[in-house]
Formats: structure tokens, sequence, C-alpha cells
């Protein structure tokens, strides 16, 4: 059976997520003693307002992140050679089809589409983005003195996949050191990765949302430099704005490194040296923080209202379209009387024909846009 996953609805606070909002830059005053200095380029990379006349739903999502579509793409095509069935086909399937739908109780209108699933898709990053997001919100939100801990460690030429294996296993011990263990009670930690244009040599830190009492500069940078024998570079600070502080790490987890700068054996070795690697995890008081959204079986919840195609070629010249994709894009339920009937035929994506209308248990909304108003 074919599954098919909820992609966003509107949400005017989240960047580049694909639902009709400009990408806003994100302002750098969440941390204390940052205020206005961007952490990464991801914060400050331009993108032109979203449109939501594109008729065709591949393009919709593929805004903002097209380079980096092409450039993973090349990565996945190199480890499928001819293989049909292929991660490189599979992204190139994702979000080609897509229907909007009404729920039965509450009339939320939402837009479901088939999904590649794929770590490094920047399309389906951008939904699990949301999803994070929203769980690190509500935890931060509960901590009394939450603050950012970066750990980095010392440039060198091993191989990736080794500094990686390092840092996780330096961190774990950091957890375990009573001075930090008896101040932390529980965090957040996200995986980031950046290519020194320098010095050609890999960069992996991590970014750590910490609760608990404060452990000084000085402690850290000891008990870190004990630990790593090689490096005492950590940074801590106060989080003043908790929510952008959620968003700002949060995209780490989706989107661990920029990988359109980087030649292509570069991005190859990334991608294999983070195989079967975790990009983000959670300990003490934040163990049972979920970064996975449940599965949803509610098949028959969901009525299907049209497709992508058929509401955006329709929404100038019928009513009925046009409150679709209004409530959409507001975020608003949509009057039982206005989903009475349904446009029961859809133009294949591909083609452009009309083809019958699949079953609804073919659309099951198991997916991350559930929540993307954070």
């Amino acid at each position: 059976m074919t599954t098919f996953v909820e992609t966003q609805n509107l949400s005017p606070h989240i960047a580049d997520l694909g639902t009709g909002q400009d990408c806003p830059a994100l302002p750098g005053s969440f941390i204390k003693e940052n205020a206005g200095n961007p952490v990464s380029n991801l914060d400050t990379k331009a993108t032109t307002a979203t449109r939501h006349d594109l008729v065709d739903y591949r393009a919709y999502s593929e805004q903002g992140c097209t380079e980096e579509i092409a450039k993973i793409r090349e990565v996945y095509h190199s480890f499928d050679g001819e293989d049909p069935k292929g991660k490189a086909v599979k992204l190139d399937g994702c979000r080609r089809f897509a229907w909007f739908a009404r729920h039965r109780d509450t009339g939320d209108i939402r837009v479901l589409s088939r999904s590649c699933h794929l770590r490094w898709c920047p399309m389906c990053a951008k939904a699990k983005q949301a999803y994070i997001t929203k769980s690190t919100s509500e935890w931060i939100a509960s901590s009394a003195y939450p603050k950012l801990l970066t750990l980095t460690i010392l440039h060198t030429d091993q191989p990736l996949r080794e500094q990686i294996n390092n840092l996780y296993n330096y961190f774990r011990r950091l957890r375990q050191r009573k001075k930090f263990r008896d101040r932390v009670t529980g965090g957040i930690w996200f995986f980031q990765i950046k290519l020194s244009r320098r010095d050609g040599l890999w960069h992996p830190h991590l970014h750590c949302l910490i609760s608990g009492l404060t452990v000084s500069h000085s402690v850290l940078k000891r008990l870190w430099q004990d630990i790593t024998y090689t490096s005492e570079i950590v940074d801590v600070r106060s989080i003043t704005d908790k929510e952008n502080a959620a968003r700002h790490v949060a995209r780490y987890a989706a989107r661990p490194a920029e990988v359109v700068n980087m030649s292509l054996p570069e991005r190859i070795e990334l991608v294999e040296a983070m195989h079967g690697r975790r990009l983000v995890g959670s300990w003490g008081d934040a163990k049972n923080i979920s970064f996975r959204p449940p599965v949803e079986s509610g098949k028959d919840e969901w009525r299907n209202l049209g497709s992508w195609r058929m509401i955006i070629e329709l929404k100038d010249c019928d009513d009925i379209a046009a409150a679709i994709l209004n409530a959409w894009k507001k975020g608003e339920p949509l009057e039982p009387h206005l989903a009475a009937d349904c446009f029961c035929d859809i133009f294949d994506d591909a083609h452009g024909k009309l083809q019958p209308r699949p079953p609804p248990q073919d659309f099951l909304p198991n997916f991350y846009g559930d929540h993307t108003n954070v």
C-alpha cells in the first residue's frame, strides 16, 4: 500500500518551511552576549518569497533548496548506480503528488503528499525540523535557566568517521563526570559539521541545550581538555529567547551540514561517515523527548478534497477551491458546507492527465506537518 505523508500548513514563525511565508532572518539576540551575531550560514541565508501559485507541488516544495536537492541527488546516484529503485529515484519522487484533505471533526485542512523520508532530503528536512522545534520548545520552556553549550574538537586529518566517533565518545564521558552531572540535570544535543576552506579539514561539533545550575566556563574548559587531551574550546551562554533558540538548534537535526559548496567526494564522505549515526539526542530530564512524530492511523478522519494541482488551477475561478486554499494558508478550519463536494478527479502531476481518485486509505496522515505551528 502506498503511504502518503502530510506536508506543512502555513506557519509565519518558521523559516524556509515551504509554507507560503517569506523566510525571515533568524534573530541572533536569543543568546545573551551574542545579539545580532549569526551562529551559522543557515541563519542568514537569503531566500525568495515562497509562492503559493505553483501548480506543481514538487516545484512548490523545492523553493529555497533546489540546488541542495541537486547536490544530494548526485550523492545518492553515485551510491545507486543503475538501481531503478535506489535513493536517487526516491528523492526524485518525493512530493510529486499531493492532495488537500479536511479533518471530519475539526475541519482542519492539510496537504497530504508522498514523502521519500531520506535523511539528506532537504524537503523532508524542513518537515523534520518543524516537529523537532516543537518538541524542543516544549522542553526548553519548562527549564528555569536554560543554556546553550557548544563543544568542539581540534581539527585533524583523521578520517571523518573517526572524528565523529571521538566527538560522541568524548561527550558521553563529559556527561559522566561528577562536576558536570551534579550541575547539569539534562539536555538535548545536536550535531553540526563544517568544512574549513582555509585548511580543508572537517570541523564536527555539538550544540547542546542544557538545564540545571550554572557551570562556569573555566570548569567546562578544564573538563573538556582533560577528556579530549587536545581541545579546550567550549562555549556556554544563557538563553534569553527560548523559542528562537529551539528553532535555531533544530535546524542541525534536519540539516547538519551545508552541502551546496562541497565537492562530490566531500559530500560522499560526509554521507558515509554519518550513516547510522544519530544527529540529535537527549539525556537526563530531557530523556523522554520525542524526535519522531507518532504514527497516526485515523485514515477515516480525513476526507480528500482535491489534488494540489486542481485546487491551485481553480482558485481564481471557483469559490470552494479558493476557500480550501485560504483555510490551509491561514491555518483555519474549513466550514462543513464547503467540503460537501470534492473535486473527484485529479491531475497526475507528472503527465498532466486526469486520473481516477485513489482510495482514501492511501492517504494516511503520518507526517511532521501536524506540528509546524510552533
